[in-house]
């Protein structure tokens, strides 16, 4: 059985072997592109959000008000959303959705963060409720989902 497959493959006409050794180049050249454009959009989106919330996150470097962090929290909504847009096409399509969700959740969790509360966290801990989280840790975990499509 497996000898009348060799066989046949062997005796076909030079042109098929052409035809499919084309086809599979072109396939191979066709998936190289794709992930070397993911790659690239992926460094600049991780960039993106570095710049954006620089001193912010992972951790406060730099000594901010409450008031300055709302701010720039607040201010990067748009230019992070605009490079998850231009991210977004560079996914693989499975993966489009479950990214439109996180990017969203970002939003909502930028918008609602309140710096306030967690100086006032620090402050009195006891005064949080039982098994909340606090905003910085909110706020991290937002991001950190976003940076998990940017490989």
């Amino acid at each position: 059985m497996i000898d009348n497959i060799i066989n046949d493959f062997i005796t076909l006409p030079r042109w098929y072997f052409t035809i499919l050794v084309g086809l599979f180049t072109g396939l191979v050249g066709l998936c190289w592109y794709a992930i070397r454009n993911y790659f690239i959009a992926s460094k600049q989106f991780r960039d993106t959000i570095y710049t954006e919330l620089e001193n912010i996150y992972p951790k406060i470097t730099l000594y901010l008000t409450t008031d300055n962090i709302n701010t720039k929290i607040r201010e990067s909504i748009p230019k992070i959303v605009t490079a998850a847009t231009k991210f977004n096409h560079f996914l693989p399509f499975c993966c489009q959705r479950s990214f439109s969700k996180t990017v969203e959740r970002y939003c909502d969790t930028a918008r609602k963060t309140d710096w306030h509360s967690q100086v006032a966290d620090n402050f009195y801990p006891e005064m949080r409720k039982l098994g909340e989280i606090n905003t910085r840790d909110k706020f991290k975990h937002a991001v950190d989902n976003l940076l998990k499509f940017a490989k």
